[in-house]
């Protein structure tokens, strides 16, 4: 197996799935978390569906009212209950994602979020508009971007199966962020927390790279590197997809570099948020 070093030289500037078990009269509920850090359709096996995406995000003022909604749609053949609640969203640099309590962090706007129904009887093939409601308070401290989640959850089980004489039935439940900038922040200082090269296999390394944000407002980073021979030749250019990094938290990026040959390269690796560019040369040997 191939060998390969990496060093960096900084010059310049969701699908989560969980499943949760209970036992209560021999039976077990598997609820089934969707977390989509971008918009997306709904799966094709649920009944219930998402129509208009798993990510809502508005530019606010202090004072200001904005309104949004959620397009449902039972694609099934049963009337379906829908539940609708609020949670907040906490991760962490350490790669964890919680949904939690609602106004457990100092950036939820759960208090500022209200829905027209707490739960709908959807009819087979039936649509219907969740509608909700942001009320930012008139509050001049408020700057940066403020966030929490609104779950969808079908009461009625997705699949029922026996298993060893125990009965295990599923459920969607669908995880809606709702996100409100307020001001705006020039820059947000991000920074690369950690860069390291994994090598699966002779043909294939992974480069990992760690970003933070130090800022008050969320960014929606991906990462470019450009791959440089000893003369100076760009040989290879790799690319991530978007991902989203709340303030003061980590995103870890999986960078496939295929089919490099040995020898000594240097690269340039870019974070491109939008507005603003961070970046860092790095110095890749692969032996």
């Amino acid at each position: 197996m191939q060998e390969c070093e990496i060093k960096s030289r900084t010059v310049f500037y969701s699908f989560l799935h969980f499943r949760n078990f209970s036992t209560k009269n021999h039976t077990v509920m598997r609820l089934v978390f969707l977390f989509l850090c971008a918009l997306s359709a709904s799966p094709t096996w649920a009944k219930v569906m998402i129509v208009n995406g798993l990510t809502h995000t508005y530019t606010a003022e202090n004072g200001q009212t904005l309104t949004g909604k959620i397009q449902l749609k039972n694609t099934g053949k049963n009337p379906d209950r829908v539940l609708i609640y609020k949670r907040d969203l906490m991760t962490d640099c350490g790669g964890t994602y919680d949904f939690v309590a609602a106004n457990t962090h100092p950036r939820s706007i759960a208090n500022w979020l209200t829905t027209n129904v707490d739960e709908r009887i959807l009819q087979p093939q039936e649509e219907y508009e969740v509608l909700y409601t942001i009320q930012v308070p008139k509050d001049s401290s408020l700057s940066g971007s403020y966030w929490s989640l609104l779950m969808v959850e079908s009461d009625t089980p997705l699949s029922e199966q026996q298993e060893k004489g125990v009965s295990i039935s599923s459920k969607t439940r669908y995880a809606i962020q709702v996100i409100a900038d307020i001001g705006t922040e020039n820059m947000p200082p991000i920074a690369f927390e950690k860069i390291n090269m994994e090598t699966p296999s002779d043909t294939l390394r992974v480069l990992h790279v760690k970003i933070k944000n130090d800022g008050k407002t969320l960014v929606k980073p991906k990462l470019l590197l450009d791959i440089f021979d000893g003369d100076g030749q760009k040989i290879k250019t790799f690319e991530t997809p978007v991902r989203k990094l709340y303030p003061n938290t980590c995103v870890t990026f999986e960078m496939p570099l295929t089919a490099m040959p040995k020898g000594k390269f240097e690269g340039v690796l870019v974070a491109d948020y939008g507005r603003d560019l961070f970046g860092t040369n790095l110095d890749i040997e692969i032996k």
